[in-house]
């Protein structure tokens, strides 16, 4: 087309939990990928981290920020459900962790671990809560790829059924 001009915009959200956007108008296409590309890059070579202030985001306290945040669109029990699978499983296992450190090898772990002693439920509940908290890390730009993306999740075996009579 002549004459069309192509903006380029990321987004991302800073250490202090600012949403920031960026864009740029370019006159073709390429440039503005090209100029996407290097901002990717820039950010990934941060280890996915848009740091404002110098200091590292745990993910401990990114997860509790983005509970925080669904209160004003999910229903009490649903953000009470993602509370519960981040207070008692996720956090302990990752919550020490820098979020853009947090990886698929942790994330497989954390399920590993947690299907040798729980119950399928649970499992699920863990795997959608930080799939959902590191597919908005991701969003916003904290994270360079939502590592729950490649994560195996393991199956449960079904345990046999005790019946008791007495």
């Amino acid at each position: 087309m002549r004459g069309a001009k192509f903006e380029a915009t990321y987004s991302f959200t800073d250490q202090d939990g600012n949403r920031r956007r960026r864009s740029s108008t370019f006159d073709t296409k390429t440039d503005a990928r090209r100029w996407l590309t290097e901002r990717q890059a820039d950010i990934s070579g941060r280890d996915g981290v848009v740091d404002t202030t110098g200091e590292d985001l745990t993910t401990s306290e990114y997860l509790l920020s983005w509970l925080e945040s669904l209160a004003d669109h999910l229903s009490p029990k649903t953000v009470t459900w993602y509370r519960w699978a981040a207070t008692k499983h996720i956090i302990p296992a990752l919550g020490h962790l820098p979020i853009a450190e947090v990886t698929t090898a942790h994330v497989d772990r954390l399920l590993s671990d947690l299907s040798e002693h729980a119950k399928g439920e649970t499992l699920r509940a863990v795997r959608v809560t930080i799939g959902k908290a590191m597919k908005e890390a991701a969003r916003t730009g904290l994270v360079a790829v939502n590592p729950v993306d490649s994560a195996q999740t393991p199956r449960i075996a079904k345990r046999d059924a005790t019946i008791n009579v007495w």
